[in-house]
């Protein structure tokens, strides 16, 4: 029993790490690199403003709420996992099994806490950027 539940545990762990590791790809095809030779008197051939830069005070802020998204979304994986542990060792021990049960809604509304933060954040700054 032991050796099947460690075997399990290391198992979600390797998976999560590998899971969150992994890059995105994105595709190398332009569509659109031939449309100003084509259609030169088009405005957006014509429009020849400069891109505005971020501010670097909201670049930083991005980066350290996806950092704190990070962490969130991996303690929250963590305390998933503890909970489903302590409900497959709670022996149907009607304490052990609600203590299970709170383990698993503290983790996830403090997921959707977290997610609705990100959500709220991300929309105050590009507010303030287009401002």
């Amino acid at each position: 029993m032991l050796k099947s539940l460690t075997f399990s545990l290391i198992a979600t762990i390797i998976a999560v790490c590998f899971i969150s590791s992994t890059q995105h790809v994105f595709a190398a095809y332009d569509a659109f690199h031939n449309v100003c030779s084509l259609n030169s008197s088009s405005a957006v051939c014509q429009d020849t403003e400069p891109v505005p830069t971020t501010d670097p005070v909201i670049t930083l802020i991005k980066a350290a709420v996806e950092v704190i998204s990070f962490l969130t979304g991996a303690a929250a994986v963590i305390l998933i996992v503890i909970s489903g542990i302590k409900f497959a060792t709670s022996g149907g021990d009607s304490n052990a099994v609600s203590s299970a049960k709170g383990t698993l809604t503290y983790a996830l509304v403090g997921l959707l806490i977290a997610a609705v933060a990100q959500l709220l954040i991300v929309f105050v700054l590009h507010y303030i950027q287009v401002s």
